[in-house]
């Protein structure tokens, strides 16, 4: 899980995950979905070359990946660059956003369905936090018992592995 949840702006240069919002002659604008804010796109950070049609770019609803180029919370401005977002750092940005969002659901499917309190479910967050990839780790507990408790209530723990075990597939990759 990354900080991002526990930062009110995103910073210089970090790369974004955003959905378009409104189309607009100049650029677009975003909203910042790690951080609840709007961003703008302008039409110069679209693209290398002359762009005549943005929309060939960008649409509204569309979730894109952006480098931040400047943010002033002063005046709650935050722009963004599509231009200077490769394609590899895109995917790998995309699919650690998914994995993240997929582990918020199941830990919050697991809070429902063992009728824990909220207080709980925020001690599994912050447990995890500090963590590259928290599903995998999910992943690795329905498969391994070698993994450490990562400093849950041992009961919590047993719990979250069953769990884990009942929801998730860990992917098996053929040889």
């Amino acid at each position: 899980m990354s900080n991002q949840a526990l930062k009110e702006w995103p910073d210089q240069d970090e790369l974004v995950v955003a959905v378009v919002d409104e189309i607009v002659d100049h650029g677009a604008y975003v909203k910042l979905e790690d951080y609840g804010k709007k961003g703008y796109l302008p039409i110069a950070e679209i693209s290398q070359g002359w762009v005549t049609d943005i929309r060939r770019f960008v649409n509204p609803g569309q979730r894109v990946v952006l480098r931040v180029i400047r943010v002033t919370p002063s005046k709650g401005h935050v722009d963004l660059s599509l231009k200077r977002v490769s394609q590899q750092e895109r995917n790998a940005i995309l699919r650690a956003w998914k994995r993240n969002k997929k582990f918020l659901k199941v830990i919050e499917e697991f809070v429902r369905a063992t009728k824990l309190s909220q207080e709980h479910k925020k001690v599994i967050l912050e447990k995890f936090s500090g963590t590259q990839d928290p599903l995998g780790v999910l992943e690795r507990l329905s498969t391994d018992a070698a993994i450490q408790n990562p400093g849950l209530d041992e009961t919590l723990f047993a719990q979250l592995i069953e769990y884990s075990k009942k929801i998730l597939r860990p992917k098996e990759y053929k040889r």
